[in-house]
């Protein structure tokens, strides 16, 4: 085995080892392949963009072994937890006795014990194979405890005492164990989405999105993203799931980040950003609901005063919280304090609401501009927007479903922008088929329900045709977005011609054409077909598509 390295000082090095031992075995600080154990020092933001860009957001396919313990495994994927959920969003998280990441590029080795895993999302639950997606945390402290026989651990959080004593690690590895991480990471997704059977549309979308960082920062816009863009990263990695006697699970996934405060930080900078919600806005526009009513889908994570420390609070583990004290299940003055952080969270989107509100009933448009360009981050928008629309996007906040992406405050301007999540159904995934021949403003939704987008499409349309346009010749460049899907289809597949992967070039010179012609010739334009192909072709050395 290639010397596993340490990660903490510089960026040469990948992780430190850190091994668990129950009380019956040896202490931690031992000595694997001549790599001394020394205590991990937080890494900065920047260091660790830049970290898992050389070393995982590379482009190759590298390979992540998963050991966890037989009962482990089978517990984690059928149990029931006190949320209502099979698994997914709010259930525990299994032990993983040993990550091992071999990097195909150098060769390198790098080996975290005790972390944890869960099924990804309650749309994976739904899955009856094992090929399910799956979060990994890397610093599981205080996140596991002992199953019924005080043998193995596997599970998350510790509200859930009725399920076994909490975990006491000595107080020497918990330091070490907390402060663990996978390049800068602590948590991140393995994703195999039920309606990409490539495992590629994550990596291929999220570049699109990230354009809008790049444009961003060549603009010199206020509070631009300083690494990346407003989008996890992701790509391609091989996987396999060992429980002892062999190999459970393998295969291709995609490893992406996850929009937590590591995601937030390394890409806008440390204490960048004070509020990320995620918010549902539904058929009637969640932001003139009652919000008391969605708190599943409202908190992300929210500065000030979190409810079991300092720092962000994590959604996920509040919800859990939330359920428990519906129960009588948790502590009666932490349940007060959870509802005083929620109340808190409500006013801060009750005065986003107000603000919204204010700037869109003024008869004049200068002065809509100005309100609205006073809270909301407009360049941020006007990118997302189009990058929703050229992609397909359609399980977004705008989109037809108003789901899965985040809206947030930047404190470096004091706007609010969105992120983006969850991008497995796009470029022509999952049952809707309005993405392939939509023009360059249609969503799938009318745009009374989606007020924060509709305000901006009403007083910014010039604004918004101009970058379309530069979405077409930049970030969705036809060759730039061809090259993108050829890179990672032979990443897992060289030359394949199978039609999952055709599908992701078809659906490209679709989109690419339409917004092309309804750009050129108004939105009822589109671009011709030939056998199934839109006419896209160049013209003068630059690319034009056939209309009608």
């Amino acid at each position: 085995m290639k010397r596993a390295q340490r990660l903490g000082v510089g960026l040469g090095v990948l992780l430190s080892v850190f091994a668990c031992r129950t009380q019956d075995q040896q202490n931690a600080s031992e000595v694997l392949d001549g790599t001394s154990n020394g205590s991990m020092a937080p890494i900065e933001p920047a260091d660790s963009f830049k970290l898992t860009e050389e070393k995982l957001f590379d482009g190759r396919v590298h390979e992540l072994h998963i050991h966890v313990h037989g009962d482990t495994w089978n517990k984690m994927i059928t149990h029931t937890n006190n949320g209502g959920y099979a698994c997914g969003d709010g259930s525990p998280y299994g032990h993983i006795k040993e990550l091992k990441f071999i990097n195909k590029n150098t060769g390198d080795v790098t080996i975290l014990n005790n972390a944890g895993i869960r099924v990804k999302g309650n749309t994976s639950c739904d899955d009856p194979t094992e090929q399910k997606g799956f979060r990994i945390k890397t610093n599981p402290v205080d996140k596991f405890v002992f199953d019924a026989n005080n043998k193995e651990l596997w599970r998350f959080p510790k509200v859930y005492e009725e399920w076994g004593k909490p975990l006491n690690y000595p107080a020497d590895l918990t330091k070490k164990i907390k402060d663990q991480h996978f390049m800068g990471l602590t948590t991140f997704g393995l994703r195999r989405g039920g309606n990409d059977p490539t495992r590629m549309r994550d990596s291929i979308a999220s570049e699109v999105f990230e354009y809008s960082g790049e444009l961003a920062r060549k603009k010199n816009i206020a509070g631009a993203p300083e690494r990346g863009g407003p989008v996890y990263r992701a790509s391609m990695i091989w996987v396999r799931i060992h429980n002892g006697l062999g190999t459970i699970l393998e295969g291709h996934y995609g490893i992406t980040e996850l929009v937590d405060e590591d995601m937030v930080a390394s890409h806008y900078g440390k204490k960048a950003v004070s509020h990320v919600f995620k918010i549902n806005e539904g058929k009637g526009s969640f932001l003139d609901s009652d919000m008391s009513s969605n708190r599943d889908r409202l908190f992300a994570y929210y500065e000030p005063k979190a409810i079991d420390g300092e720092g962000f609070t994590d959604s996920e583990e509040i919800y859990v919280k939330q359920k428990l004290c519906s129960q009588g299940k948790y502590e009666q003055k932490k349940c007060d304090k959870l509802n005083d952080e929620w109340k808190k969270a409500e006013d801060v989107l009750r005065g986003f609401k107000k603000l919204l509100n204010e700037a869109t009933v003024s008869p004049d448009a200068n002065t809509r501009r100005q309100k609205l360009d006073a809270f909301m981050d407009i360049d941020n928008i006007l990118s997302y927007m189009v990058a929703v629309n050229l992609t397909g996007h359609w399980d977004s906040l705008v989109g037809s479903m108003s789901n899965n992406d985040y809206l947030f405050h930047n404190k470096k301007n004091d706007k609010w922008g969105i992120l983006t999540w969850d991008l497995d159904n796009t470029f022509g995934a999952g049952a809707q088929n309005y993405p392939w021949m939509a023009s360059y403003v249609e969503f799938g939704v009318p745009m009374k329900y989606r007020p924060i987008f509709k305000a901006v499409l009403d007083n910014y349309k010039n604004e918004y045709k101009a970058r379309v346009t530069e979405f077409l010749e930049g970030g969705f460049d036809f060759d730039r977005i061809g090259g993108k899907i050829t890179q990672v289809r032979d990443s897992v597949a060289p030359n394949s011609t199978d039609d999952q992967y055709q599908n992701l070039y078809r659906f490209k010179n679709h989109r690419w054409g339409n917004a092309w012609c309804s750009l050129k010739n108004g939105e009822q334009s589109k671009v011709k077909i030939n056998y199934g192909w839109p006419e896209v072709y160049k013209q003068n050395g630059k690319y034009v598509a056939n209309c009608h």
